[in-house]
């Protein structure tokens, strides 16, 4: 499994890292990895970053391009360990 890195940008509410995936079962696999690594929130609000995996379809937060294509997305989201901070997005894809 190969994971690049990409240019593309979105303006989120809550910090979000998206994988975009060929397959099913990678999209989960990338979940599965995901879920090992969970920390707590740095303020102690014991909240933990959500990940969900997912057909990339119209409400997809992956470019559009991919949506309805049959492509997975798997999705973190999180909130950087503070609320105040400036929230990103980031875009994987991953290739099998």
């Amino acid at each position: 499994m190969t994971i690049t890195k990409t240019n593309y940008n979105m303006k989120v509410n809550t910090s979000t890292t998206v994988y975009i995936c060929e397959s099913y079962e990678s999209a989960k696999a990338v979940q599965d990895i995901l879920n090992t690594h969970k920390t707590l929130v740095a303020n102690g609000s014991e909240w933990y970053y959500e990940t969900m995996t997912m057909k990339c379809e119209t409400f997809c937060m992956a470019p559009k391009f991919f949506h309805n294509k049959g492509y997975w997305v798997t999705m973190m989201q999180h909130n950087q360990g503070d609320w105040d901070k400036e929230q990103t997005y980031e875009c994987y894809l991953v290739e099998e």
